[in-house]
């Protein structure tokens, strides 16, 4: 888990900003320290900008007005024992690069079905 908890989360090959604003769309790449490259993510960055921009406005400590949703990619507390399985604490989901880690894991087991801006993929792809 370590491997998680210590990763460094690239964008487009820029690191995510201390602020948690991640650069613009689009999103060219995921990158992690350590020796893994983007080859290792089936994720399509494109789509992770869109769904994020959507979502939080790109914004990494972005709470919904509810505080049911937190972070980048706005994850759902019913996902905090998967944040806490990979290593995180659920206030780790204000730092974006957690953030998409956690959500790169729920995309791999659920797709883009737990995020309610996923309809903004079918105005991207044909």
């Amino acid at each position: 888990m370590d491997e998680w908890r210590n990763a460094d989360v690239r964008a487009g090959g820029l690191a995510v900003a201390r602020n948690g604003v991640v650069p613009s769309p689009p999103l060219l790449g995921l990158g992690v320290s350590g020796g893994w490259t983007a080859t290792r993510y089936a994720w399509d960055m494109s789509d992770v900008s869109a769904v994020a921009s959507c979502e939080s406005g790109g914004l990494g400590n972005a709470i919904s007005p509810d505080g049911q949703n937190w972070g980048l990619m706005q994850l759902n507390v019913v996902h905090k024992a998967r944040a806490a399985r990979l290593g995180f604490t659920w206030e780790q989901m204000l730092d974006a690069r957690a953030n998409l880690l956690v959500a790169y894991d729920l995309w791999l087991d659920q797709g883009w079905t737990p995020w309610a801006c996923r309809y903004v993929l079918e105005v991207i792809q044909p």
